[in-house]
């Protein structure tokens, strides 16, 4: 929990008290509690922050027992992040999140190339506009969603019914 409170990104987990993609005073009290968990059967795992609105902070932790590798765990950390922000984005739309944005065309057409796993620059090149303007879109299809992060506006996006897989 407090890796997640200090802002820090979604990051991989082990027994052995390893922890990537945090500040070193976080790992070093996480190490008890993650030695503690391997007793219990949680070899490792990955632990991504949600952004909800009115909701300060949130998680979703996912665990495993078949590796304890942290360079196995940190390869799916992108993967897992669009997961968790999906899961997230459909269970509020199921608990009533009936509140839908409107997103511009040219938001949704950012967005839609995003979610097809294309780089800034490739969406530049493809819209033909700079890459400060495919920023632009991004930021402004995020506020409106009230999401942070590349990954979590597009899972939100695809939740509320504004972008089509």
């Amino acid at each position: 929990m407090q890796h997640v409170r200090a802002g820090m990104p979604a990051t991989a987990w082990s027994w052995l008290g390893e922890v990537s993609h945090t500040r070193m005073d976080i790992g070093q009290r996480a190490k008890g509690l993650l030695r503690s968990a391997g007793e219990h059967g949680l070899k490792a795992g990955l632990t991504v922050p949600l952004w909800t609105p009115g909701i300060h902070w949130a998680f979703m932790t996912l665990t495993t027992d078949a590796t304890a590798d942290l360079r196995e765990l940190r390869s799916t950390l992108g993967p897992m992040n669009y997961f968790a922000s999906c899961l997230h984005s459909t269970v509020r739309r199921l608990q009533g999140d009936r509140h839908v944005p409107r997103l511009s065309a040219r938001q949704r057409e950012v967005l839609h190339w995003v979610a097809s796993g294309k780089s800034t620059w490739d969406i530049s090149e493809i819209l033909n506009i700079s890459e400060r303007t495919v920023y632009f879109h991004l930021d402004g299809a995020a506020r409106k969603l009230d999401t942070q992060g590349r990954m979590a506006t597009c899972a939100r996006a695809l939740a509320l019914g504004l972008l089509h897989p």
